[in-house]
């Protein structure tokens, strides 16, 4: 009888065990994914590749935009110091299916702090566009000098406007009391 309690306590350990560690998985997943396309934008950056950055933008949103090219410049120009650490202000995973299509998205902000100066930077990012790879990649980036944010006590999520392409010094909107 004793042995009988002891496997049934064992295995209903393994059990919650299991489904434990695996909800843990399913959500280390999607922050490890966000901090892995953080560090690849990042990198881009600090290694100033002007072809990498391009290349982590949707090819579908950047080919409306007009002087992108001169844009990625202009990041470049405003982005000073070498990387030290950054700090997630939220992730924000949105996944849907449609007519059989997956599409899955982040939303992230991060304050990322160099040798020169901290920057807050709001980035929409879909990982999964079954229905055209092409929507694959950033929609939108801003960043803003931390200095120049009117509101440090909440998470910068640009001008709310998700517009695509590289926005640079985007004041958060006038009106907004900004949720966390």
């Amino acid at each position: 009888m004793r042995k009988i309690v002891l496997s049934l306590v064992l295995i209903v350990s393994f059990t919650a065990s299991m489904f434990l560690l695996n909800s843990c998985i399913i959500k280390d997943t999607d922050e490890s994914i966000a901090k892995g396309k953080r560090d690849q934008l990042i990198s881009a950056i600090q290694n100033e590749d002007r072809a990498a950055i391009k290349a982590l933008f949707a090819s579908n949103k950047i080919a409306d935009i007009e002087n992108f090219d001169e844009s990625i410049d202009e990041l470049l120009a405003y982005y000073e110091g070498d990387y030290v650490s950054s700090y997630s202000g939220g992730l924000e995973t949105r996944d849907s299916k449609n007519n059989g299509h997956v599409f899955k998205y982040y939303s992230m902000s991060y304050d990322v702090t160099t040798t020169v100066s901290v920057y807050r930077i709001a980035l929409l990012w879909y990982v999964t566009d079954t229905a055209n790879v092409g929507n694959v990649g950033i929609w939108s980036l801003y960043i803003l000098n931390k200095e120049d944010d009117t509101n440090q006590e909440y998470s910068y999520w640009g001008d709310g406007t998700r517009s695509p392409g590289i926005h640079i010094a985007t004041p958060r909107p006038a009106s907004s009391e900004d949720t966390e």
